[in-house]
């Protein structure tokens, strides 16, 4: 894609998260640009795996622009991962996250087109296989924690403090978001399990 395409469909990712303030998985927002017309992102992509990590790469491309562009003029922190990309206010956020200065090589790895360019099948074939080892590994303990609000090194007791306080801020019989109620659900679920097999 060209620069002006990039910086069109960074627009249109932006006004989807802007819509969605709960959040949404990337699988939901290659959906949602599918339904406005972005062809790139329409089909079967898991029935291609070049064709699936050339969108996977495109819209983390876009996602990490968005997240430098935001931060440069102050306008939220966009927090990225594949389970869930949300955009937060800045005032949602410790200053210290807005910083773009810290090193982030996931950032450095989508900010740089030739990456997309010089990966070959087999290199595709060997990213695939090393995301879902990692994720069979138990790393969606920092996702999870991420959804809660808090960040490692924390204890049980603390995961546990902070959970219960969510769900009685969150629950729908007191106004709160369902849908958010149920990510802390689903996260404090990814949790436990993780606490039962260490």
């Amino acid at each position: 894609m060209h620069d002006l395409e990039l910086t069109a469909l960074e627009s249109r990712v932006l006004k989807i998260l802007e819509a969605q303030p709960a959040g949404l998985s990337e699988y939901e927002l290659i959906r949602r640009l599918a339904d406005t017309g972005y062809t790139q992102f329409q089909g079967r992509l898991c029935d291609d795996n070049a064709r699936l990590f050339c969108v996977h790469f495109t819209l983390f491309h876009v996602l990490y622009r968005l997240h430098e562009r935001l931060g440069r003029e102050h306008r939220g922190v966009l927090h990225i991962s594949p389970l869930r990309i949300v955009l937060e206010a800045c005032s949602q956020t410790p200053a210290g996250d807005r910083h773009l200065c810290n090193h982030d090589p996931l950032r450095d790895y989508y900010l740089d087109l030739d990456q997309l360019d010089n990966t070959d099948a087999a290199e595709v074939e060997a990213l695939l296989h090393s995301f879902w080892s990692t994720m069979a590994a138990g790393t969606r303990r920092g996702e999870a924690l991420r959804v809660l609000g808090l960040n490692d090194p924390v204890d049980n007791d603390s995961i546990k403090h902070r959970y219960r306080r969510l769900v009685m801020r969150l629950h729908p019989d007191r106004g709160g978001d369902a849908q958010r109620l149920r990510d802390v659900n689903v996260a404090m679920s990814v949790l436990m399990q993780g606490h039962k097999q260490a």
